[in-house]
């Protein structure tokens, strides 16, 4: 961005050198028009200069592709990633935003971590690569914590049971609100267990 708009032929041909020599043309100066009266009430027209507006490199480039500054923040923290791990990202192995909080590891660590991730076959969730950073920053992150903080189990890794809610709508009052289905759902399934305990239980009493 900083690089844009310098003209390097203006050297190469000899029009402007180096020292200052003003090309032939002047400089032109944006004005804007301003409207007014003079003293008698009659109208007139006159201008002054336009301000120039100053803005950052990373504000401009933020204008220019539709992003925030602090996105733009982001993708200039992922340039701190050793290959391998921004690889990762690039096929979408890790998550972007958890990508930019392991960038703030150190490059050693960064290599420990991949090595770990190989290992294990985990990705670190967002939180735990907040606590990766923290602990780096603190100077207590090494390759135990790495193993400790991998190893533990994420949301996402819990068995799920999926249940679509159209195959039990008729089922249930119209005006239940979600919660109260689920509330619903996890006390028959209760009522179900203690009834098969119970059975199984009579079952073995009457051998």
């Amino acid at each position: 961005m900083k690089q844009q708009g310098k003209r390097n032929d203006l050297f190469q041909d000899g029009t402007l050198s180096p020292v200052g020599t003003k090309l032939e043309n002047p400089t032109l100066e944006l004005n804007q028009l301003v409207c007014s009266y003079d003293d008698s009430g009659k109208w007139e027209l006159g201008s002054q200069p336009l301000e120039k507006e100053r803005v950052r490199t990373d504000e401009l480039l933020a204008r220019q592709i539709g992003e925030s500054r602090n996105q733009i923040a982001r993708y200039i923290r992922l340039t701190n990633l050793i290959p391998k791990i921004l690889d990762m990202v690039d096929e979408d192995k890790l998550a972007f935003r958890s990508a930019v909080e392991l960038s703030y590891l150190s490059e050693e660590e960064q290599y420990e971590l991949h090595a770990v991730m190989e290992l294990e076959q985990v990705i670190p969730s967002l939180s735990q690569a907040n606590r990766m950073k923290r602990m780096s920053q603190s100077g207590k992150l090494d390759m135990d914590m790495l193993y400790e903080i991998l190893g533990e189990e994420k949301p996402n890794q819990r068995e799920k049971l999926k249940i679509y809610a159209d195959s039990l709508e008729g089922y249930f009052p119209s005006d239940y609100t979600p919660k109260q289905k689920v509330e619903l759902i996890e006390t028959l399934v209760k009522e179900w267990s203690l009834n098969q305990t119970k059975t199984k239980t009579m079952e073995k009493k009457g051998r």
